[in-house]
């Protein structure tokens, strides 16, 4: 190794040399707590903390589902296969 006259070691820099602490990342200086660059996840709620609704078809009580948070106040089947019983029973009566 060449030592140059200011002290430096060839190829190292101040803080990297050798008996020195490791120094701090350069790009984690500014991050915030999340490691991953998220949010952390909101807590879990309880199935039975969400709304319920009883299915036209099978009379069965269903709870909120996430897909359908845009339109849950038109959600009237807990499934397809009831979506499906439902319409065959309209074309029956009709």
């Amino acid at each position: 190794m060449i030592q140059k006259p200011d002290g430096v070691v060839s190829g190292e820099t101040m803080s990297a040399r050798a008996g020195d602490a490791p120094a701090a990342s350069p790009g984690r200086a500014g991050r915030s707590l999340f490691l991953s660059g998220k949010p952390p996840m909101p807590k879990m709620r309880r199935k039975a903390d969400l709304p319920t609704r009883i299915c036209t078809v099978c009379k069965r009580p269903f709870a909120w589902r996430r897909k359908w948070a845009r339109d849950w106040q038109s959600v009237k089947f807990c499934s397809e296969r009831c979506r499906g019983d439902g319409r065959r029973a309209a074309r029956q009566e009709g």
